[in-house]
């Protein structure tokens, strides 16, 4: 098949749907559904899907089972990383006790329960510290002291560090800077970040889609390679204890899932399915979840909870489970986490309620500035995105304090770049403190410089057109036209999102409505089918669900295809 038949054009097939949601397709040519259905055995959904995404047909195979091996990227190519580790080596050497500092959340402790366990491979001494939320993001003053006293010669710094000055100029010890956040001018340190300006800069685009675990995991592979004292086969089977931490820091920091992502992710699943960490196998036996994992419930049933210490008190506890290697300790952590977790839970349900009535006054602003001290600082972020994706634009959610602010802010994709928002107000000294991603990022300022902030940011957005955000639909087809193999797309995440399909001539024969969702009968072209709609804060659905049915009227509807659960989720419809 020529590659060359492989562009795709895109089609809007709906300008508006009951939602006012655009629905697009990357329309691909039937010979090119047909010739990979033909060639690597799928269905018509999963070959259709596949060429709308774009995968080329040289790819199908390494898309449809990724593996590590069929996506390697070069460890020794990042920045740093041989200094880094010749400074680790040369501490193991020296009896040293190594200090490792990490974020307080998922990808954080991730991280650090990566090197702890890397380091005692080595029997290497360690002293790991995760600070609370309230210290603040990055290596404090607390931080400071706490290593000092320690008397930590070597520390290792993971998901944050690179802009953190103050501390690297007061740290009497020598660093190592293992992050994945953009800044500006790194610290004077061995910085392992693939945003670091370095001549090979142009040959680190895979490694700037990695979160911090996944960095760690490439600095641990550099290590042992150069570290021929450690057996063979126990270097192999450690890179696979870790990848299960490397796969859920992925998928909780919403790293693209394409290439090197989505093999750690998808063998990862596999490492965390073999139950071998105790820790995640308490975890998990406190959620509904059962096997096979998927990465929608890392992202909402394990991420989640892993988090929950990091919101309402002391990461370190997260950390602590996952190392935990006594099966009963690791059932009384999980207890007490699973607790925080419901209590997160109840916290966010209240502040999100006051979140929506405040937003829905400041609906014509084009980005949402929202604060309030009655929201724990620990959920803003939660409230942020479900924000986000409720009024479809950026919004910056804030936990006053007294005079101060900490905010956490969200954006859709196709809108504005929040974390370079926020960067620039720094630089030009509008906020005090901040950083971040493109869609997601955090600040902390004053009351009067959060109030300039919104200003600023108005004038600076002033000409800023932001685009909607259509529904992507990966295939056209019926319901019965469903086949399972499209499983096969998964891991989903970022850039490789669950499949959606559109299907047409659909009527509800009855449905029935919970809190949360209500259940569909369909019928289309003489078959029944079971379907179900997520309706939790979103009453325009419910309501276009309602009438259609009240009205027995035909529809057309985006579906998106459930990897465990019998009932496929309604996204959206359009009456015909």
């Amino acid at each position: 098949m020529n590659e060359q038949s492989q562009k795709l054009r895109e089609y809007v097939l709906e300008d508006e749907s009951e939602l006012k949601n655009k629905w697009i397709i990357n329309q691909p040519s039937y010979e090119m559904i047909e010739s990979i259905k033909s060639k690597y055995k799928l269905s018509y959904l999963t070959a259709f899907t596949v060429a709308s995404r774009g995968i080329s047909f040289s790819e199908v195979e390494s898309f449809i089972d990724p593996k590590i091996k069929n996506f390697w990227i070069n460890p020794a190519e990042l920045p740093d990383i041989q200094e880094g580790i010749a400074l680790i080596k040369e501490a193991i050497k020296n009896n040293e006790t190594i200090g490792v500092f990490g974020d307080y959340d998922v990808d954080g402790v991730s991280s650090c329960a990566i090197w702890k366990e890397t380091l005692d491979l080595f029997n290497a001494k360690s002293e790991i510290w995760v600070p609370k939320r309230s210290q603040g993001y990055g290596p404090s003053q607390e931080a400071l002291e706490h290593f000092e006293n320690k008397k930590i010669k070597t520390l290792i710094i993971v998901d944050c560090g690179s802009s953190s000055h103050d501390f690297i100029e007061k740290y009497s010890g020598k660093t190592v800077i293992i992050d994945h956040h953009p800044c500006d001018e790194m610290v004077k340190s061995i910085v392992i970040n693939p945003f670091k300006p370095t001549k090979n800069y142009n040959k680190l685009h895979d490694f700037q889609k990695m979160c911090a675990a996944g960095l760690s995991l490439m600095v641990v592979w550099e290590l042992l390679r150069k570290s021929p004292e450690i057996d063979e086969n126990k270097k192999k089977q450690h890179i696979i204890s870790i990848l299960d931490l490397a796969a859920i820091a992925t998928v909780c920091d919403i790293m693209e899932f394409n290439g090197i992502n989505r093999a750690i992710v998808a063998t990862g699943i596999k490492v965390i399915e073999s139950q071998k960490r105790v820790g995640l196998k308490a975890l998990i036996n406190q959620t509904d979840l059962y096997l096979p994992i998927i990465s929608r419930d890392i992202a909402f049933n394990i991420g989640p909870r892993l988090n929950a210490t990091g919101r309402l008190n002391n990461a370190h506890l997260s950390y602590e489970l996952l190392i935990e290697k006594n099966e009963s300790e690791a059932i009384k952590k999980s207890i007490v986490i699973n607790n925080m977790n419901e209590e997160r839970k109840t916290l966010q349900d209240i502040a999100l309620e006051e979140a929506i009535e405040m937003a829905q006054k400041y609906e014509n602003e084009k980005v949402l500035f929202l604060a309030s001290e009655n929201w724990h600082g620990g959920i803003i972020g939660i409230i942020a995105g479900s924000i986000k994706d409720k009024f479809k634009k950026p919004v910056v959610i804030g936990n006053i304090e007294g005079n101060e602010i900490k905010a956490s802010s969200r954006s859709p994709r196709n809108s504005i770049n929040i974390g370079a928002l926020i960067q620039q107000g720094v630089q030009e000294k509008i906020i005090t403190k901040g950083g971040g991603h493109a869609q997601a990022a955090g600040l902390s300022c004053t009351l009067e410089e959060w109030e300039n902030f919104k200003q600023w940011s108005k004038n600076v957005l002033k000409e800023e057109v932001f685009t909607q955000n259509p529904i992507c639909i990966d295939a056209i087809i019926e319901m019965s036209q469903i086949d399972p193999d499209y499983k096969k797309i998964s891991p989903y995440g970022l850039k490789n999102p669950e499949v959606k399909i559109l299907t047409k001539n659909l009527k509800f024969l009855n449905i029935t409505k919970t809190k949360h969702s209500i259940k569909c009968l369909l019928e289309q072209n003489g078959k029944t089918y079971f379907v179900f709609a997520y309706i939790f804060k979103n009453e325009e659905l419910s309501k276009a669900i309602e009438n259609a049915y009240k009205e027995r009227l035909n529809f057309n509807a985006v579906i998106t295809l459930n990897d465990k659960n019998k009932y496929h989720n309604i996204q959206d419809i359009k009456v015909i």
